[in-house]
């Protein structure tokens, strides 16, 4: 049990008396050399049992998370030996491809353990044998020629980074890691350029990039005039482009032909979903300034954007929401767009602004979560619309729910406006689909769902009057009265505006008339 390891432990607990009158274990620390010399013997003999190797690497990681155990551990005469010889020649199972995903567990424990050392003075020694992969690579200057072995090699590394970046949970161990592998990523571009249509390459590669751009804890903070932020993302913006380029070159009719045996979420779909995750955690992230960018004319922003956009989109929609993973990504991503860059969507060409708005009302009809996200993506754009037509209300509406940040200039008025005209229908069922579900359905997230229903009620006030009418002539006789009363306290002490209050006076409205309806309405 953990509670008899950690510095907090009394010595000479009740447990320990009778360890040492057995096995002659007389504290906590005698213990963890048994457990920590078990685990190490059995990943270097079980190299070939699946199951031996994950109880192993699942107790080394449950001790190196704990916070008592991982300082007590590193004191250990065996994790020192195991921070120094860490790698395939001395634990085999690191080579054998069915242990692959074993991999980041193990490193991910070890760098805990390596961070739990408050001076790290063994980072270096410890990045040496990744780092010696690294320079091996860099010489065989790969090719279309360059062995398989290579692609392995690769794969496995970033797997490795990958647990070991998992494990840097604050500022310091980040930028340890941070500067030791930012020099190697035109490397890891060259192998995307080079095997960019092998999944046993690209997504290790993938799932890397997407924990470096994580800022989970505020682990990435870099100091006021560094430049690191921007060169990250130039960096990746330039991976996702060669990626998504080369993918697209492989379309037909935005269809990603695959070759050989593989499958299509395999070689495509995994991909796009980590791409989507991607720029997700750099724009929620906080720790880059885009506007950089737009100021000195560098595309990589609008690039990346773009070239990910497109992919995610020439997934037919129906694949899309089949991949559950692949649509938890899009509607992520698509929520922190709207969140942050809403102009950006709005200004999008024509057909992909569409795409954009079908999505929306695809994903109002799947899980609770992708749900939610496609509420805050309807609301979003729905309200810059109209907000744009009415600045002078919404500036002097006092406090307002969001941020809109709509270029007033007639150009881009006029495009938005284009592209909101053009799907009003797609709005106008948008609303049905909405209105229909809070009333019908067992909603669970009213609330959610209340911000776009009135953002496209006063988008389009005379299709939520039409839908009204709808709702009440579909009713026996002797129940429209009532419902004709109760519609009527959807509006009730409500303006045109939208500011908070009249945000959530309607969803304090909108719970009531579900409440009253809901005793009598007939679906």
């Amino acid at each position: 049990r953990q509670v008899y390891i950690g510095d907090s432990t009394m010595h000479r607990s009740l447990a320990y008396e009778r360890l040492e009158q057995l096995l002659g274990l007389a504290d906590y620390m005698a213990v963890l050399a048994v457990i920590v010399h078990k685990i190490a013997t059995s990943v270097k003999l079980w190299s070939d049992s699946d199951e031996v190797i994950g109880t192993a690497l699942g107790l080394l990681a449950d001790l190196a998370g704990g916070y008592n155990s991982a300082r007590a551990m590193i004191k250990l005469d065996a994790v020192s030996q195991l921070l120094t010889q860490h790698t395939s020649q001395t634990f085999a199972f690191l080579d054998r491809q069915s242990n692959s995903r074993h991999r980041t567990s193990y490193y991910n424990s070890l760098a805990k353990l390596l961070f739990a050392d408050e001076h790290i003075h063994r980072f270096d020694a410890f990045m040496l044998p990744l780092q010696q992969v690294f320079v091996g690579l860099s010489s065989q200057q790969l090719s279309m020629t360059t062995p398989a072995a290579s692609a392995r090699a690769v794969a496995g590394l970033c797997r490795d980074l990958r647990g070991i970046c998992a494990a840097c949970i604050t500022r310091r161990s980040y930028l340890l890691l941070f500067d030791w592998l930012y020099p190697w990523l035109p490397l890891l571009q060259r192998c995307v350029e080079l095997w960019y249509n092998e999944p046993a390459v690209t997504t290790p590669v993938f799932k890397l990039l997407v924990e470096l751009l994580y800022n989970k804890g505020g682990r990435i903070n870099f100091e006021a005039h560094s430049v690191n932020a921007i060169v990250l993302f130039r960096q990746i913006s330039s991976i996702l482009v060669c990626y998504a380029n080369r993918m697209l070159s492989l379309s037909a009719g935005g269809v990603v032909v695959v070759s050989g045996n593989g499958n299509l979420y395999e070689h495509k779909y995994k991909a796009v979903g980590c791409c989507l995750t991607m720029l997700a955690h750099a724009v929620n992230g906080g720790y880059i300034n885009f506007g950089v960018f737009s100021l000195y004319a560098d595309k990589c922003w609008p690039d990346a954007l773009d070239v990910t956009l497109r992919l995610a989109l020439s997934m037919p929609a129906d694949d899309l929401l089949a991949y559950v993973k692949v649509a938890r990504s899009f509607y992520s991503f698509l929520e922190c767009l709207c969140n942050n860059f809403v102009e950006t969507v709005c200004l999008q060409e024509a057909g992909v602004f569409g795409q954009l708005v079908h999505a929306v009302k695809a994903g109002l009809d799947a899980e609770l979560a992708i749900s939610t996200q496609a509420c805050v993506c309807a609301d979003r754009i729905v309200s810059a619309y109209v907000y744009a037509n009415n600045a002078a209300a919404a500036r002097g509406g006092g406090s307002v729910s969001v941020s809109v940040t709509i270029n007033r200039d007639s150009l881009v008025a006029s495009t938005y406006k284009t592209h909101v005209l053009a799907n009003i229908e797609l709005f106008n069922s948008i609303l049905s689909l909405l209105f229909k579900k809070v009333l019908f359905d067992d909603c669970q997230n009213i609330y959610s769902a209340s911000r776009p229903i009135f953002s496209l009620i006063l988008l389009n006030p005379e299709h939520f009057n039409s839908l009204s009418n709808q709702l009440i002539g579909s009713q026996p006789a002797e129940l429209r009265p009532p419902l004709v009363k109760d519609l009527q306290l959807l509006n009730a002490d409500i303006s045109s505006k939208l500011d908070t209050r009249n945000r959530d006076k309607f969803t304090q409205n909108l719970h009531q008339f579900i409440n009253q309806v809901g005793k009598y309405i007939v679906a």
